[in-house]
């Protein structure tokens, strides 16, 4: 009876050691997961921020894109107008011209 008391005793100190360890590693694997996780989180921020900024920068080149499309179709508006009074200048050389050689 004593030697299976001390043979329960000795298992119960190996069990005891090893789910001491095993707590320990478990700990560590927490800790380390735990880590991770904060410089995951860290990069989501970062990311986030990046995000939101290029957002911004979309919205402004979109902005900058319509003010360009408005003032290409001025441009173009301008430049049918300028065509029409060159051709009515043209018309009225003619005309003019025409008139002249009327009258000698």
């Amino acid at each position: 009876m004593v030697l299976t008391l001390r043979d329960m005793i000795g298992q119960i100190r190996e069990s005891t050691e090893s789910i001491s360890l095993a707590s320990s590693e478990i700990a560590s694997g927490n800790h380390d997961l735990s880590s991770r996780t904060d410089t995951t989180a860290g990069h989501l921020q970062r990311t986030a921020a990046a995000t939101e900024e290029l957002t911004v920068t979309v919205g402004q080149t979109a902005d900058s894109a319509r003010h360009a499309d408005q003032l290409a179709s001025s441009a173009a508006n301008a430049a049918a107008r300028g065509g029409d009074i060159v051709e009515q200048v043209v018309v009225n050389m003619s005309e003019i011209e025409q008139s002249s050689k009327k009258d000698h």
